[in-house]
């Protein structure tokens, strides 16, 4: 059925330019590799300020200075020490969160390099193209936007959250605007600009789709909170992306689908994010613990089943888009069983 096929764009051609085949074992250990190099260019970035903050924490030092004493004269008992930094975690400040989120910039540099140095691949074969950019930013963050919003207003109807007043709309909101900009960029480029692409050059453009989804969704399922349904959650949000990168040949688009979803859901709605606590909201949203199934509780939106209603009806809809125009592959279909 027609509906169900995927042609194959102009950003694939350009990643298969002088490409060896590789197998898919090595394709996995590449992504580790490049994920770990990345990883550590983000901690690095990190690393710095948050040092700085640590060592300017009030009373830090001397509970850093009692504990070495302690440990010096024979005494292991961490347990106040501890307690201490268990305190600081809890007051870890708004701009090293924002730090945090932009250090996932280390996955761009990483996907990049790799890229251009070894797979020999211009980076609009990554979906970094100049051709429409603002626009079809524009209605990434649109469409990104509309999902955010019908989920919180499903859980609405069930009874499941309330929204209740935040902080208003103020100039930390826009800086975490901008930051979970860099974020999504960051993540949208490296699981599928180089990452579902490099797979697709040597297998069918459904498998790399679904295993680049699958990847994204088990790293962001790293986390106490996390449940069953956000890692299906997640895997459909990542197949979503991937498949909008495909049908309009870049990265933009999908991008502002995924920064949109993140910033509405964390500064827009106060819903609970997976790893980041006091963002400044504009609203809140009140969550009935006893209906976590539909909320996902301290899982955020995505553990529960009102965002999976919104996924599955964007994913049936998302074959309705065809694939821009003048951006569809010389080569042949590839049919998305």
């Amino acid at each position: 059925m027609n509906f169900f096929k995927l042609r194959k764009t102009k950003m694939l051609d350009d990643a298969v330019l002088n490409h060896k085949p590789q197998s898919i074992l090595t394709v996995f250990l590449i992504f580790y590799l490049v994920f770990f190099i990345g990883e550590i260019i983000s901690k690095v970035i990190v690393l710095i300020p948050t040092t700085i903050w640590m060592f300017t924490y009030d009373g830090f030092m001397g509970a850093l200075k009692e504990y070495t004493e302690a440990v010096m004269a024979g005494n292991n008992d961490d347990t106040k020490f501890v307690a201490f930094i268990n305190e600081m975690a809890v007051n870890i400040p708004s701009w090293l969160t924002i730090v945090s989120l932009i250090s996932f910039a280390g996955l761009v540099g990483a996907s990049i390099f790799y890229c251009i140095k070894f797979e020999k691949r211009p980076v609009r074969s990554m979906g970094i193209r100049k051709k429409d950019a603002i626009k079809e930013s524009l209605l990434g963050l649109l469409i990104g936007g509309a999902l955010i919003g019908l989920t919180v207003l499903i859980a609405s109807l069930t009874g499941s959250v309330s929204i209740k007043a935040g902080n208003g709309f103020d100039f930390m909101v826009i800086i975490f605007f901008v930051a979970f900009l860099i974020h999504a960029f960051s993540e949208v480029v490296f699981f599928f600009g180089y990452f579902t692409t490099s797979i697709a050059r040597d297998y069918k453009l459904s498998f790399a789709i679904t295993v680049g989804s699958v990847m994204f969704s088990l790293i962001h399922g790293l986390g106490e909170e996390v449940n069953l349904i956000l890692l299906l959650n997640t895997a459909l949000f990542g197949a979503i992306l991937g498949i909008y990168v495909f049908k309009r040949g870049d990265i933009w688009g999908a991008f502002g689908i995924f920064a949109m979803w993140n910033f509405g859901s964390g500064c827009i709605f106060g819903a609970p994010m997976v790893g980041l606590d006091k963002l400044p909201t504009v609203f809140t949203l009140e969550i009935d613990t006893g209906k976590s199934l539909a909320n996902g509780a301290e899982a955020g939106l995505e553990g529960g089943f009102c965002t999976t209603v919104v996924l599955l009806i964007a994913f049936a809809l998302l074959f309705l888009l065809k694939t821009k125009k003048g951006e569809e592959s010389l080569s042949d279909e590839a049919e998305l069983e």
